[in-house]
């Protein structure tokens, strides 16, 4: 399946090298998953005081996946700061259990000192996710659209087709496309 050179955006198969960019969409999507991940420490440590030690069972098992979803997309945006963030989380997550399986405590004994560690990690977690949200806002990739992820090359006009956006001229590059690989030309 070869298409031409000149499309923006397409890859000309697994032995072509070409680069993966970061798009808009996995940025925006990482903000959004570090907020939520605030809230649910934030949201764990009330119910923990308010409720019961057996609400970080739920709350655990949210930010537990909220960190495996942000490592990922660290990875994929190659943000450390966001991949430390998330491995804070995990670890925060991994402490609460290993104390409660070490110690056997029961609901009543994790109480207090669950409530007091999450206000303590919830209050210490907010700078840092608050800093590595302002950092991906600041992301800006050439080529890249900012608004919506579409990639610039080889239009005419310095506004994004897709979304609208207006760009600096300067994105304006020639469609190259990447290399052909040499087992999707045509033979003669």
């Amino acid at each position: 399946m070869a298409t031409s050179p000149s499309a923006p955006g397409q890859s000309y198969g697994r032995c072509c090298r070409t680069p993966l960019h970061r798009t808009a969409r996995p940025v925006t999507l990482l903000r959004w998953l570090l907020a939520a991940s605030w809230l649910v420490c934030a949201a764990g440590t009330i119910a923990v005081a308010v409720l019961s030690a057996k609400t970080v069972l739920i709350s655990g098992a949210v930010l537990l996946m909220l960190a495996a979803a942000i490592l990922v997309l660290a990875r994929y945006t190659r943000s450390g700061m966001c991949a430390w963030i998330a491995l804070a989380h995990l670890g925060i997550c991994i402490l609460f259990y290993l104390l409660v399986v070490l110690r056997n405590w029961n609901p009543a004994q994790a109480q207090a000192l669950f409530a007091i560690m999450g206000a303590i990690y919830s209050i210490a977690i907010l700078p840092l996710i608050w800093q590595a949200r302002q950092n991906l806002r600041k992301t800006h990739i050439p080529g890249i659209c900012d608004g919506c992820g579409y990639q610039l090359r080889g239009l005419v006009e310095p506004r994004c087709p897709e979304c609208g956006t207006a760009f600096s001229q300067s994105e304006l590059q020639p469609a190259t496309g990447g290399t052909i690989c040499s087992s999707l030309l045509p033979t003669e």
